[in-house]
């Protein structure tokens, strides 16, 4: 099955194709993830996000995690970054979630089972509006 992909065109990215896959840099992923997955499912109440608000938002999770791991003062954030378009897509464009009700029965769930790369979930969590985006600063802080 062939999907026609559409993403931003961002400075330094390319495609190789090799037999019959085709490899994205990171910020292409974002558009790879939804072309693959948009109609299947719909937000509940939510809205369909383009594929440049995704990439600008997984460019935020980003700074957030480096901001987090730096403030925390350990911590390795490639894990984090590695899985940022991943976990951007999952939760803003194809889980069924409401931050406003998070013991929805039908909600879809999502098990991390590396938690090294925590700082990705607790991120894309804050922007998804489950709790305050000013919390991400206590990371690794005794009380938080």
């Amino acid at each position: 099955m062939l999907f026609e992909v559409r993403t931003a065109k961002k400075k330094g990215c390319r495609r190789e194709k090799s037999g019959q896959r085709l490899f994205f840099t990171a910020f292409e992923e974002v558009g790879t993830i939804i072309a693959l997955y948009r109609g299947r499912k719909k937000q509940k109440g939510g809205t369909t996000m383009t594929t440049e608000e995704l990439i600008k938002l997984t460019q935020t999770v980003r700074r957030d995690i480096v901001t987090m791991v730096h403030e925390a003062g350990s911590g390795h954030p490639g894990g984090s970054l590695s899985a940022a378009e991943l976990m951007t897509a999952l939760y803003f464009e194809i889980m069924n979630v409401d931050p406003k009700n998070p013991e929805w029965e039908d909600r879809d769930r999502f098990i991390l089972s590396k938690g090294h790369v925590g700082p990705v979930l607790y991120s894309v969590l804050a922007h998804k509006g489950f709790f305050s985006v000013e919390e991400l600063h206590t990371l690794r802080k005794l009380g938080s």
